[in-house]
């Protein structure tokens, strides 16, 4: 049931937004995408094993739908996701492995923007967000030996802060580049707690309606 809850809540929330930017002045739609470069991560075992999984570099995407709160603030809700596959894991005691496998996250996050308006056609930002996020393990394996680690998920609280640009290329079309630093609460899965943390970088297009 688990798997399904980030889902659920994705509906309401979804709707919810709808009705609540269409009073705000200026409703936009936005898509994002660009490379998610995932920090290492520290993963305790319960078996007192300790190990650290490094990430190779992956893809992040997002859709978000918001308004214009005042002249300088807006808010939006944002479905987001990224994967990022394993490279290897650091086992203290043992030495590193090469590994297969990869951990991908969806993320339903309401963010604010503060806009720094000006003269301008370039208008600089900054972010800040929260909401929840699911992060899925597929198969972790080693090359030779097959499956070590069953795939797993959790749901857990998500955040993010970040600061970037937007382009105007039409009095209703913007274009945005941003970066991010995206985190969670640490998720746990039934053999281990881990941590999970990354260095976003987007481009994207923002229409207003």
């Amino acid at each position: 049931m688990k798997r399904y809850a980030l889902t659920v809540t994705v509906f309401f929330a979804f709707f919810f937004m709808v009705g609540t930017v269409h009073a705000a002045e200026g409703f936009y739609a936005s898509l994002n995408a660009g490379v998610a470069i995932a920090d290492d991560s520290d993963v305790d075992f319960d078996n007192g094993l300790k190990t650290e999984f490094e990430m190779k570099e992956g893809v992040a995407v997002s859709y978000a739908m918001g308004g214009n709160l005042t002249e300088f603030f807006r808010g939006e809700l944002e479905l987001g996701y990224q994967k990022n596959d394993f490279d290897n894991v650091n086992v203290t005691g043992f030495g590193k492995a090469d590994i297969g496998g990869d951990v991908a996250i969806y993320s339903l996050l309401l963010n604010g923007y503060a806009d720094f308006k000006n003269t301008t056609i370039l208008t600089p930002f900054v972010t800040v967000g929260f909401g929840a996020a699911q992060v899925d393990v597929s198969d972790i394996s080693v090359p030779g030996y097959g499956t070590v680690l069953r795939a797993d998920d959790d749901i857990v609280f998500a955040y993010q802060v970040g600061a970037g640009v937007g382009i105007e290329v039409h009095p209703r079309a913007t274009i945005d580049l941003k970066y991010r630093y995206f985190g969670t609460s640490d998720p746990e899965f039934d053999l281990a707690d881990a941590e999970v943390a990354s260095h976003n970088l987007y481009a994207g297009f923002r229409v207003y309606f």
